[in-house]
């Protein structure tokens, strides 16, 4: 299991307090060395997760070599802060000005990429693929089992880079711009656990 962020919920910027009430730390888990399977767990403490369910275990054992030949037992430990990112600026980011004739905005795609490949928390969010889906899997919530559900709520996307200098899918410099891989974390609103998964364009 990987953590991947451990952010700090006494950060105003943050915005997740009052989801995960109780915590002054929100761990990001992923299970990118089960060959990067789902899983469901519930934050207990700062320093401790429950894993409710994992997808298939069994048919996705740890490999030390996944996703790539010698991949790291564990990811350099570095500093991160928060920047308010509004739809408004990221959009103008995105968007060429009119043309003098009135012709139509021109969205480009390049720097778009650019501007939507840094970790999100909070916010409207960019997924490949869309909201995953996914049954929460506690029998005591209202939401139990359902697949198909409008309280699920996506809080962060971490791209393929969470820092720089680290790929989380690929060590061969040539080859890590040719797609992109989100892992995209949500919860249940109804009982408050997290769902963890990976998706790429």
């Amino acid at each position: 299991m990987n953590l991947l962020y451990d952010l700090d919920q006494t950060d105003p910027q943050l915005g997740l307090a009052s989801r995960f009430p109780g915590l002054s730390r929100l761990s990001l888990y992923n299970a990118l060395q089960y060959n990067c399977c789902e899983i469901v767990y519930r934050v207990v403490a700062d320093d401790a997760i429950d894993i409710v369910a994992m997808d298939a275990p069994k048919r996705s054992p740890w490999s030390a070599d996944f996703p790539f030949e010698n991949y790291p037992r564990a990811f350099p430990r570095t500093p991160i802060h928060l920047e308010p990112v509004t739809d408004a600026n990221l959009i103008a980011k995105c968007i060429t000005p009119l043309a003098p004739d009135g012709g139509a905005d021109i969205v480009r795609t390049d720097v778009l990429q650019d501007a939507c490949m840094f970790p999100r928390v909070g916010g409207r969010q960019f997924m490949w693929q869309g909201i995953p889906e996914w049954p929460c899997p506690t029998a005591t919530c209202p939401h139990h089992g359902q697949k198909r559900d409008p309280n699920k709520e996506v809080f962060a996307v971490i791209w393929e880079r969470p820092i720089p200098g680290l790929h989380l899918w690929n060590d061969n410099p040539k080859s890590q711009d040719l797609g992109s891989c989100q892992i995209i974390f949500s919860r249940c609103t109804g009982c408050g656990v997290v769902h963890s998964c990976n998706r790429c364009d």
